[in-house]
């Protein structure tokens, strides 16, 4: 996380829709909680991704400054697609509009279930 007030948290997405979020800091959810995307959305992501230039692009993205948000998008589809990116505010522009569309498809999730302890 920044020094700052960047959000931090985490985002697992699976193959039956399920996601997992872990919101850390900053953000309005603190703490665990599950929710499913409906199928639709979850097509349309995962098309989007694969259709995308993520696969080609480069695994780290770095900046001279320490302070900065990151991202972290890590994709598994099927154990055939793999590839992790970091992106430390220097990624393409096609790399943050991956970033707005997964963060855009969370905000479908209708019911948010807190986790168990």
């Amino acid at each position: 996380a920044c020094y700052g007030t960047c959000p931090q948290y985490k985002i697992s997405i699976y193959s039956d829709g399920l996601v997992m979020y872990d919101g850390v800091r900053f953000v309005d959810r603190i703490g665990c909680y599950s929710g499913f995307l409906n199928n639709q959305s979850y097509l349309d992501m995962k098309s989007m991704i694969l259709n995308s230039i993520f696969f080609s692009l480069n695994k780290e993205y770095n900046s001279p400054i320490t302070d900065v948000p990151s991202v972290i998008l890590d994709v598994n589809i099927n154990n055939i697609h793999q590839h992790k990116v970091i992106d430390r505010l220097s990624g393409p522009k096609e790399l943050k509009a991956i970033h707005n569309y997964i963060d855009s498809i969370i905000q479908t999730v209708d019911v948010w279930e807190q986790c168990p302890d």
